[in-house]
C-alpha cells in the first residue's frame, strides 16, 4: 500500500511539473498586433463600459416603442365606512374622501361594506409628431451609442497598435546595445592583452572600460524604459500578463503605400458628431410637438356592489353589515369617448427651450466642422510624415553600413597598432547609434501609417498590412 502511494505521489509531481513546463513554453508563444488588438477589445473596462450603455440605450429604444400602446389600468377597492353626502361644489387635489348617495336630513354614523371594479383605458391616438420623435430620439441615441462603441474600439486599437510598436521599437534598442556591450567586452579584452605585453599604453585600457560602462548604462536605461511601454500595453489590454513576447515579423518587413485617400463620412468620430448633431435636432422637434394639441381615445367600465340599500335615504333599515353581501358587483356602467387636451400656454413655456437647443444644435454642428477640419489636416501631415520617415530609413540603411564597416575597419588597423583607442570608440559609438537609429526609423515607418490610418479612420487597412 506505501509503495502505491508512492508511485501516485510521484505520478502527480511529474504531471504538475510537466504541465507547468506547457504553461511556461505557450507563455512564450509571441503575440501578434492584431490579437493583440482582439485581446484589448475584449477585455479592456472602457469597452464594457461603452456596451453596457449601448445595451441600455437598446432597452430604453425598446420601451420607447411602447408608447404606441394605450394606458390600461385594472383596479379594485372595498371599503367600510359611512355614507353622509351634500349639495355642494367640491374638487379633489387627492386628499379627502368622498360618498355617494342621496343626502341624508341629518348625520348618522351607520357604516357597510362596498366595493369597486375598474378597468379604464388611455391611448394617445394623435399627438402632433410628440409619440413619433421621442421614438425616433431613442432610437437615434441607440445609433449614437453603438457608434460611441465603434469609435473607442477604433481609438484603442489605434493605441493598442502604437503602444505595441514602441514596445517592439525599444526591444530592438535593447538587442543593438547587446550586441554593443559584446563588441565593447571584445575591444576590452583586446586592449588589454596589449597593454599586458607593454604594446599598448595603460590608459587605453581604462578607456576601453569606460566605454564598456557607458554601453551598460545605455542597456540599463533602455530596459527601464520597455518596462514602462511593456505596463502600457498590458494596461490597454486589460489583463494580467507579466511578460508579452512580441511578434517580430512586424521588424522584418515595412508597410505598403496602398492607403488611399478615402472620404471623412464613416470615420467614426465624425459619425458620432453626426448622430449628436440629429440628437439634438430631435429634441428640438419634441419641444416643439409639446406645444401642440393631444388626441386620446379614453374608454371605462366599472362594477359596483354596497351595503347600502338602493332606498337607504329613505328607509334607514335597508342596510347589511355582511363583507359577502357588499363585494360582489350590482351596478355596472361604461362608456367611450374621445379627449381633447390642449396646454395653451406651453408656448410660451416651450419657447426657450427650442432656442436653447437650437443654440446646442449650432454648437455641436461647429464642433463637429472642427473635428472634420483636424483629421483633414492630420491626414496631410501623416502623408509629409510617411515621405521623411521613408526617405529617413534608406539613408539610415547606408548609414548602418557605413558604421559597420568603419568599425571593422578601425579595429583591424588598431590592431595592428595604426590607429589609436579613440578612433575605435568613435566608431564602435557610430555602430551603435546607427542600428538605433535604424530600429526607431523602422518603427517610425509603422507609426506614420498608424497616424494616417488614425486620420482616415479605416483601421483594416492597417490590419492587412500587419498579417
Amino acid at each position: 500500500m506505501m509503495n502505491i502511494n508512492k508511485l501516485s505521489y510521484w505520478r502527480f509531481v511529474i504531471l504538475f511539473a510537466l504541465m507547468l513546463s506547457l504553461g511556461k513554453i505557450s507563455a512564450q508563444v509571441p503575440l501578434s498586433l492584431t490579437e493583440a488588438m482582439e485581446i484589448g477589445i475584449d477585455n479592456y473596462e472602457i469597452i464594457k463600459s461603452k456596451r453596457s450603455l449601448r445595451n441600455a440605450a437598446n432597452d430604453l429604444y425598446k420601451s420607447s416603442r411602447m408608447l404606441y400602446l394605450p394606458e390600461m389600468t385594472v383596479s379594485t377597492q372595498q371599503f367600510y365606512g359611512t355614507a353622509n353626502t351634500l349639495h355642494g361644489a367640491q374638487y379633489n387635489f387627492g386628499e379627502g374622501i368622498s360618498s355617494m348617495g342621496a343626502p341624508n336630513s341629518s348625520q348618522n354614523w351607520d357604516a357597510a361594506f362596498s366595493s369597486l371594479y375598474l378597468t379604464n383605458f388611455n391611448w394617445n391616438i394623435f399627438s402632433f409628431g410628440a409619440t413619433k420623435n421621442t421614438v425616433s430620439l431613442h432610437k437615434n441615441k441607440l445609433q449614437l451609442a453603438e457608434a460611441e462603441l465603434k469609435q473607442e474600439i477604433f481609438q484603442h486599437q489605434i493605441k493598442i497598435a502604437s503602444a505595441y510598436l514602441n514596445l517592439a521599437a525599444i526591444r530592438e534598442i535593447i538587442k543593438v546595445q547587446r550586441n554593443n556591450i559584446e563588441r565593447a567586452l571584445v575591444f576590452v579584452a583586446t586592449v588589454r592583452s596589449l597593454t599586458d605585453s607593454g604594446i599598448r599604453p595603460l590608459v587605453e585600457l581604462s578607456t576601453s572600460e569606460a566605454e564598456l560602462a557607458a554601453s551598460k548604462i545605455s542597456l540599463y536605461r533602455a530596459q527601464d524604459k520597455e518596462s514602462m511601454l511593456l505596463k502600457e500595453l498590458i494596461m490597454l489590454l486589460g489583463t494580467e500578463y507579466e511578460n508579452i513576447t512580441l511578434d517580430e515579423s512586424i521588424l522584418l518587413k515595412l508597410p505598403e503605400d496602398l492607403i488611399s485617400n478615402q472620404p471623412l463620412t464613416n470615420h467614426p468620430v465624425l459619425l458620432v458628431k453626426d448622430l449628436s448633431v440629429y440628437n439634438s435636432k430631435l429634441q428640438s422637434k419634441i419641444f416643439a410637438s409639446e406645444s401642440l394639441p393631444k388626441i386620446n381615445l379614453v374608454g371605462a367600465i366599472t362594477g359596483r356592489d354596497s351595503g347600502f340599500g338602493y332606498n337607504y335615504a329613505s328607509d334607514k333599515s335597508n342596510l347589511t353589515k355582511s363583507y359577502f353581501d357588499a363585494v360582489g358587483i350590482d351596478r355596472v356602467n361604461y362608456l367611450l369617448g374621445v379627449n381633447l387636451s390642449w396646454n395653451i400656454t406651453s408656448f410660451a413655456k416651450n419657447r426657450y427651450k427650442s432656442l436653447a437647443q437650437r443654440h446646442i444644435t449650432n454648437s455641436l454642428n461647429w464642433d463637429r466642422e472642427l473635428t472634420k477640419r483636424d483629421l483633414e489636416e492630420s491626414i496631410r501631415q501623416s502623408d509629409q510624415k510617411i515621405e521623411f520617415t521613408r526617405s529617413q530609413y534608406r539613408e539610415v540603411l547606408h548609414q548602418t553600413s557605413a558604421a559597420s564597416t568603419s568599425y571593422a575597419q578601425y579595429q583591424a588597423l588598431y590592431n595592428n597598432g595604426l590607429s589609436n583607442v579613440d578612433d575605435v570608440i568613435q566608431s564602435l559609438y557610430n555602430l551603435s547609434r546607427a542600428e538605433s537609429e535604424k530600429a526607431v526609423i523602422h518603427i517610425n515607418v509603422w507609426q506614420a501609417y498608424l497616424l494616417k490610418i488614425a486620420g482616415n479612420g479605416n483601421i483594416e487597412e492597417f490590419i492587412n498590412q500587419i498579417r
